[in-house]
């Protein structure tokens, strides 16, 4: 018996269980930006600690809660944690929060699922909560490379604070819904993923973390920025080959190239104002290169604030005023007079926040399954009226007849199970039981045609309730019709009260909803389960950022120039160049006062509606409108933002007070979906 109970301790000491005080797993999750930039996904450092010699296997589960609202749930990969733990990063999708307060939080549960199914509660550990800003506030966030053997922060915020937006604001400190915050990072936390830099605006790389970048970092960035970010490196150090690879891909085309002199420092070649800092076009983004820290009269200097509107795109109109004035033009009040209702006083009121004013719900309509028709009305009536007769007149005669009046509440209770039946059959004959997706991909390319930016945004109309689950890789999905989640506030200010109200009326939809679970390593590849409710369409957005080579719209956009369709025989050699392709579609083409539309092979095949300037209906119209922001609230500074993969802000293109720039868009249709090509023209002044 003794023997047997020796055992027994020592079968339980080898393999106690996982659960309970034993178990040394400790998590920290941090938001790699402090305060979150504004409606942008949100970018995680996830830190496992575990000091046991064995290893560690399951899968981490992770529940974002805001206020009382549930918004989303998150399963990691399987993991295996080795003794000292595991760190990596995730990215979750951005949230609409209602919240009167400048920031609000987000909560997260926490638990660990192992292999063998035990479940330990990581809740009890300190968990630092999320910081976001509420939805009509924008927040800036400039990365900045900051080595952990630095100084301090002083110097990185220093160095970031010459890039800050709000130096060009005449009324910097009237303010109350727009800031730039610097984001210091050691060179280490950089992300290997371009969709990862979506978090940030801007992206400072210092003289002393630059060279610290990895191969797979540095690819990451500039694929982020060909895609329409902005970067600003200052360079001195001694750079390798690697490094120096990087900064000519970032200038591209221009005639500066950066080489090593004969001490292997890093030079330039001069232009003859002796600057040197440079701003350079690479692909949609920005970038800046400066060979060390401009001294501080060169800080001051009108050149460099040009380079750094240039970094923030501002538009053509403006830049000029900054460089007459020093400061931006923008008259709040006269924002307003553009709209009229609660349009106007929104963005009189708070004119950098989010334009209420959106083509999501142009484009849900136009997306939504022409085929599919609801019951006639005629028919709801029929069945209406056949059903009274029944439950009236044929009730009280018919059981009279037969002396059986006393049954009438069964006779009553039947009928309507019949009737209910029936109508549900009805209607399912006449909407259907498949399920539609249809979609609009726009495709951003570079000059030699090869895709630079792909998103996808897709309409799904489902037949029946389910469950789906479909797989995405290198990819942020984000669905269109999140809630509202409504944040905690002790008090308002009647500018707050206002904001609450304005978003409970501005928001598209706030249907019924079940909150997604991600499963995977988010963005690289991972899976989303979402319950489809029927006959609920669901709205969702796409994003990838990638350099992918294309014969077809090599063939068609590369080796293009202004000159060439600027004028009307232009155009038509640029229609008989696609024709000769064999597609049929629209070209559309956009400058900064006019949009010429050419029909090519037919038009848009099956797509009868024709283009019109002054309709907001039909996707060339919403496209083109998405294009080319109008010039109200923050897009009357900027043409356009840095990719944020979740609102349709980042989509902007043109900007239309600029004389030299051309937006031509190519729009046809394959199967279910639009398919929209773009490409930006900008003539070198």
């Amino acid at each position: 018996m003794v023997r047997f109970l020796l055992i027994a301790v020592l079968f339980l000491i080898s393999g106690r269980s996982l659960s309970g005080q034993e178990i040394p797993l400790k998590l920290n999750i941090e938001s790699v930006v402090p305060q979150s930039r504004s409606h942008a996904p949100v970018l995680l450092e996830v830190r496992l600690g575990w000091e046991e010699l064995q290893l560690l296997e399951g899968e981490l589960q992770l529940k974002f809660v805001i206020g009382e609202t549930f918004v989303a749930e998150y399963h990691s990969h399987e993991l295996v944690v080795p003794t000292g733990g595991l760190d990596y990063q995730v990215t979750i999708p951005h949230f609409d929060i209602e919240s009167p307060d400048p920031t609000a939080q987000i909560k997260i549960h926490a638990r660990f699922v192992t292999r063998d199914g035990e479940v330990l509660d990581l809740e009890a550990d300190a968990l630092r909560l999320l910081v976001v800003p509420a939805p009509w506030r924008r927040v800036f966030v400039i990365g900045v490379t900051h080595p952990l053997d630095d100084s301090g922060p002083a110097q990185g915020f220093n160095s970031a604070r010459n890039l800050l937006f709000e130096q060009f604001d005449p009324q910097p400190t009237s303010r109350i819904n727009l800031s730039t915050l610097p984001a210091l990072l050691p060179p280490e936390s950089f992300p290997a993923h371009s969709l990862r830099y979506c978090s940030f605006d801007m992206l400072l790389l210092t003289e002393e973390g630059f060279p610290d970048l990895r191969s797979r970092q540095l690819d990451a960035i500039f694929d982020w920025v060909n895609a329409g970010g902005s970067v600003c490196v200052v360079a001195k150090r001694t750079l390798g080959e690697l490094h120096i690879d990087f900064l000519n891909r970032l200038a591209g085309s221009d005639p500066i190239v950066f080489m090593t002199d004969d001490s292997d420092r890093l030079v330039q070649q001069q232009y003859d104002d002796g600057l040197t800092f440079r701003t350079f076009r690479t692909g949609l983004g920005r970038s800046m290169v400066a060979l060390g820290t401009p001294a501080a009269d060169a800080l001051s200097g009108d050149d460099w604030r040009q380079s750094v509107a240039d970094l923030w795109k501002f538009r053509a109109g403006q830049k000029q005023v900054i460089r007459e004035r020093k400061y931006w033009s923008f008259d709040a009040e006269r924002q307003g007079t553009k709209n009229t209702g609660l349009a106007a006083e929104y963005i009189s009121r708070l004119p950098f926040a989010p334009s209420p004013l959106s083509s999501q719900k142009f484009l849900k309509r136009e997306l939504l399954p022409s085929q599919i028709e609801g019951v006639p009305f005629g028919v709801i009536v029929g069945l209406l009226f056949a059903y009274l007769i029944v439950i009236g007149p044929v009730d009280y005669f018919v059981l009279g007849y037969f002396k059986c009046r006393r049954f009438t509440w069964i006779l009553f209770f039947s009928v309507s199970l019949l009737f209910t039946a029936f109508t549900s059959h009805l209607a399912s004959r006449y909407m259907g039981h498949r399920d539609y997706a249809n979609g609009v991909v726009v495709i951003d390319v570079d000059e030699r045609g090869a895709a630079i930016r792909s998103t996808r945004v897709d309409l799904v109309f489902t037949g029946s309730q389910r469950v789906a689950n479909f797989g995405v890789k290198d990819a942020i999905h984000r669905p269109f019709d999140l809630p509202v989640a409504q944040a905690d506030s002790p008090s308002k200010t009647n500018t707050q009260r206002f904001v609450a109200q304005s978003f409970q009326q501005i928001r598209i939809e706030d249907a019924a909803y079940e909150p997604p679970v991600y499963h995977g390593s988010l963005p690289v590849a991972y899976e989303i389960q979402q319950r489809m409710r029927q006959w609920t369409p669901r709205m969702s957005r796409m994003t990838s950022l990638a350099r992918r080579e294309d014969a077809i719209t090599a063939d068609l956009f590369a080796d293009l120039t202004v000159s060439e369709f600027s004028t009307e025989e232009g155009r038509q050699r640029l229609k008989q160049r696609f024709e000769q392709s064999g597609e049929s579609g629209l070209l559309l083409l956009m400058n900064q006062q006019d949009t010429f539309p050419i029909d090519v092979g037919g038009g848009l095949p099956g797509y009868r509606r024709a283009y019109r300037r002054d309709s907001t209906s039909g996707i060339p119209q919403i496209m083109a409108a998405v294009s080319a922001f109008p010039e109200l609230g923050l897009f009357a500074l900027v043409s356009r933002l840095s990719p944020t993969a979740t609102s349709m802000e980042d989509l902007s293109l043109l900007d239309r007070s600029d004389e030299r720039q051309w937006l031509l868009m190519w729009i046809t249709k394959a199967a279910d979906d639009f398919v929209v090509v773009r490409r930006l023209f900008e003539e070198e002044s």
